[in-house]
């Protein structure tokens, strides 16, 4: 893809983004979220009933955004930038407005779009996995020949499937299926990418 369309695929993603950080701004709170705002702000002791490190995210965007703002931009930033990847990978040879209308499909999904509404940690949990696989989709459809980006991207991979298991402990098991199907990818060449649209002439 060249620079400009490359510019042109990004800036529509990144539109879709502030669209919908705008309409469900600033955020809202369930009793979950809420419990979690207290400790932020002191008010209740931070405790392990609910993932403490979104508290510990949570009060480090306070200082510049305060109240859920902050964690709602992240939780869009990660949900719209890792699927913008992956479609880029999945739909790679395509016209921007074929995969503009392929993210804004999926991305406004109801079923789970409708759950980037609440500053929570099943939203955050979500948009950290795909923003994972994203990643990981951004990787296999570029052949790097620079050692040092490769392994940056790859830490990342690993950082972001952490943060995604520190916001919800069941989602080790996504993790490790996901672990598994990228190592068996690039070690025995299973589980590759599937590609959208194979019928339609370049």
């Amino acid at each position: 893809m060249w620079p400009i369309q490359k510019a042109i695929y990004s800036g529509g993603a990144l539109l879709l983004c502030l669209v919908s950080i705008l309409l469900y701004f600033p955020g809202s709170m369930g009793n979950d979220s809420l419990s979690q705002w207290y400790q932020v702000n002191g008010i209740l002791a931070v405790n392990d009933w609910h993932p403490p490190i979104i508290v510990h995210l949570w009060s480090m965007f306070n200082v510049v955004l305060k109240g859920p703002v902050g964690l709602l931009i992240f939780q869009h930033v990660l949900y719209w930038s890792g699927l913008a990847l992956l479609i880029d990978a999945m739909v790679s040879g395509r016209t921007n407005s074929l995969k503009l209308v392929v993210l804004a499909g999926i991305g406004l999904f109801p079923i789970v779009w409708f759950s980037l509404a609440s500053v929570w940690k099943d939203g955050l949990m979500i948009s950290a996995l795909i923003f994972a696989v994203g990643l990981y989709a951004f990787a296999r459809n570029h052949k790097f020949a620079n050692q040092l980006f490769k392994s940056g991207v790859a830490i990342s991979i690993w950082l972001v499937l952490m943060l995604a298991c520190g916001f919800r402990h069941n989602t080790l098991l996504a993790v490790l299926s996901l672990v598994f199907m990228m190592v068996s990818a690039i070690t025995f060449g299973l589980f590759r990418l599937p590609r959208l649209f194979l019928l339609w002439k370049e």
